[in-house]
Order: C-alpha cells, then sequence, then structure tokens
C-alpha cells in the first residue's frame, strides 16, 4: 500500500513541477514593442528592437528629442537575418527579450524600394516573431524613428503603439498587419498596397511633401511641436513589393475616402480662398463607396460614388448659414472631387499602381479566367478613364443661426 501511495504522489509531482520548467520571471524579461529594420553597414540587416523595461524604475519621459525615458531601451543588433539578431540580442542583454508582444515592425525607406518580400517571409516564418505586427515604413532610417518616441502622456510604450496604430489601421490603410502584406503579394490577383509612412518631426512638415498641386483642404498638415517627434506623415505607396511613392495626409484622406476606410475627421479649410477665414468641417464617411468598373471599347472606365456627411465646427458667423451652405457645399465637393481624381490619375498613369483594386473588380466583366488573362489588364491600366460623383451633406452644430 505504501507503494501504491509513493508511486501516486511521484506521478502528481510530474505534473505540479513541470510547470517551473520553462518559466521566465517577469523582472527577467524585456517586452520588445517594436522592431525596426534598416540596411546594415557590415551585414545585410540591422534590426533595432525598442523594449519596455519591467524594472522599478522611473516612468518619466524625457523633455529631450531623441533621449528615451528610463522605462524603455532601444537595442541595435546587425545580423544576416532578422531572427539571428534577435537571437544575437538575448546574448548580450540580461534579460530575456519576449517578441511575441511586439506590435509594430518599422522597414526602412531603403529596403523598401528594394523589396519588402524578403524581410516580410522571415518575419511570418519564424515562430518566435508576432506576425500579426502592424507594418510602416519609415521616412529614412528605421532606428532615427524609434530614438524619437517620447509619448509625452503614456508611460507604456505598449498602450501608445496601441492606440496610434489601431486608429491609423481604422482610418487609412486596408493592408497593414505583416501576414497580410505578405500573402497580398502572393496572390494569384496581386493587390498594391499603401502602407503608413512614419518619420521625425523636425518641428516643421507643413512642406515635407506638399507641392503646388496639393490641395487647399489641410488635413491635418499643420507644424507641430511635441517632445515626441516621431509622428505619422503620410502613405507609402507600392508596386509589387517595391515602394515607388509617397502619399501626403490630403491624398491618404482621399484614398481612405475612395477605398472606404474613411470614417471621420476634420477638415480646415481658408474660404473664400485668401480672405483668412477659416471653416471647420468634421467630416463622416458612413458608407463604402459605390464602385462601377467596366469596360468600353477595349478601354477600363471606373466611376465612384461618394456619399458624405459633415457638421460645422467654425463658419462665417455674418453669413446667414443657408445662404452660406449652398455656396460652400459646392466648393467643397469640387475640392473633394478634385482630391479624388488626381490621386485615381496619379496612381494609374504615373505609379502604375493598382492601390484601388480594380484587376479585382475587373474579373467580373469576364466569363472565365483565361479570358481574364488574355485582356492583360495591367497594360491598359494606365490609360483608365475615371469619374467620381461627390454628395455632401452638412448640417449646423445648434449654434449657428
Amino acid at each position: 500500500m505504501k507503494r501504491f501511495a509513493y508511486v501516486l504522489v511521484s506521478f502528481m509531482l510530474v505534473f505540479m513541477l513541470s510547470g517551473c520548467y520553462d518559466s521566465r520571471e517577469i523582472e527577467r524579461t524585456g517586452a520588445v514593442i517594436a522592431m525596426g529594420i534598416d540596411k546594415g553597414d557590415l551585414m545585410k540587416y540591422r534590426v533595432s528592437f525598442h523594449i519596455q523595461k519591467h524594472t522599478a524604475q522611473s516612468s518619466g519621459g524625457s523633455d529631450k528629442g531623441g533621449e528615451l525615458p528610463k522605462n524603455q531601451a532601444l537595442m541595435t543588433v546587425e545580423a544576416p537575418t532578422v531572427a539571428d539578431a534577435l537571437r544575437q540580442a538575448n546574448e548580450i542583454i540580461s534579460v530575456d527579450l519576449n517578441v511575441s508582444t511586439n506590435k509594430m515592425i518599422i522597414i526602412s525607406e531603403d529596403i523598401a524600394k528594394e523589396g519588402m518580400y524578403g524581410p516580410l517571409y522571415e518575419i511570418i516564418s519564424s515562430p518566435q516573431l508576432n506576425y500579426n505586427s502592424y507594418i510602416a515604413v519609415a521616412k529614412g532610417k528605421a532606428m532615427d524613428v524609434m530614438k524619437n518616441v517620447n509619448p509625452a502622456e503614456e508611460n507604456y510604450l505598449s498602450v501608445y503603439y496601441e492606440l496610434i496604430l489601431y486608429n491609423l489601421h481604422e482610418d487609412h490603410t486596408k493592408y497593414f498587419f505583416s501576414d497580410d502584406v505578405y500573402f497580398n503579394l502572393e496572390s494569384y490577383v496581386k493587390q498594391d498596397v499603401v502602407l503608413p509612412l512614419v518619420g521625425v518631426n523636425n518641428n516643421d512638415i507643413t512642406g515635407y511633401f506638399r507641392d503646388d498641386t496639393s490641395s487647399d483642404l489641410l488635413a491635418g498638415e499643420v507644424p507641430r511641436k511635441s517632445t515626441n517627434k516621431a509622428e505619422f506623415l503620410g502613405g507609402a505607396v507600392f508596386k509589387g513589393d517595391k515602394m515607388i511613392g509617397y502619399l501626403t495626409e490630403s491624398e491618404m484622406a482621399a484614398y481612405s475616402m475612395l477605398y472606404g476606410t474613411f470614417r471621420t475627421r476634420d477638415f480646415t479649410v481658408e474660404y473664400p480662398k485668401g480672405s483668412g477665414k477659416y471653416v471647420v468641417i468634421n467630416l463622416n464617411q458612413e458608407e463604402k463607396p459605390a464602385i462601377k468598373t467596366t469596360i468600353e471599347n477595349g478601354k477600363i472606365k471606373e466611376n465612384f460614388d461618394l456619399k458624405l456627411t459633415g457638421v460645422y465646427e467654425l463658419k462665417d458667423p455674418s453669413k446667414h448659414f443657408t445662404e452660406f451652405n449652398e455656396a460652400y457645399t459646392e466648393y467643397f465637393k469640387s475640392e473633394i472631387k478634385r482630391m479624388c481624381l488626381d490621386l485615381l490619375n496619379k496612381s494609374s498613369r504615373e505609379w502604375h499602381s493598382d492601390i484601388f483594386s480594380t484587376g479585382k473588380r475587373l474579373r467580373k466583366c469576364f466569363t472565365t479566367w483565361h479570358e481574364y488573362e488574355d485582356y492583360n489588364y495591367m497594360s491598359k491600366f494606365p490609360e483608365t478613364e475615371y469619374s467620381v460623383n461627390v454628395e455632401v451633406r452638412f448640417r449646423r452644430n445648434g449654434r449657428f443661426s
């Protein structure tokens, strides 16, 4: 009987003690919140790890740009692969790096222009890396952006990245996670993508990508200064896995309207132009645009119907609402239409990049897959004819006459 009891107790201890086999103390763990991938000087990649420390140190932020708060750390390693960089980082640091907590992967502009396929394949193939990490492109070096992440109000990096990038995902881009981007590039009908563009704000980014053709609708494009100099600057446009151009914040607004991911945003417009008077509109898109794609005489034609609503937050108080609203609505509609048409023509004629999924909609015009392939739509895509219809309905906020 005693022998049976000993065997039973030993058997139970096996299950009770096994939980300590691969345990890790939280104080001995560093949570990787973001990763940056740059071209290396000596090896293929220079990989940076933005780490949230689990210590009792002060969590106060730094007032100086480029200096990390005390509860953060930035480690940089050069290696031939991303996985090898993680292995090397674990060998030279006193804590175990936990990359399953990673929220964002920033890829440098140089790598994006050469091709994202290689690093993306490494990321989604590695069992250690979080394949659901957000993907962004850095204007310049990814390491410089990460050095300047210093949120003024948030002590925890994970919360900061989640809040900022969730808003970008909801309002701007469709393909945003690493596995989404990779498998989209691998799909039988390839979809060109637009990824968020991040960079360092040197106190004035108003003229960062602006030119004489930019719209008068300044969608957040104003000078700003903060302890957190890492900011969202616009979009990075891809043709296949290579970056070929940029979108300003105004163009990103037009892109999200045409794609149906736009939700709400404040627009500040000088109206009439040159008057020094401004109108502030809180604009909403409550439903996705109706898109009609046809082929006429061998040429692709697309029509976008946008339905927008808005609330006046500021207008000229000297004007009666009805009189002002009629004139301003027509002006606003023409501006939105011009923004959208400029972007559509730019994407097809200049970049030859199908960021609006024309190829996917075009399949409905053919009865068989072979007919679709024989049509070779990309050879005709640059000559696509676009039309945009904009329906806008504004209302007062209750304080205007």
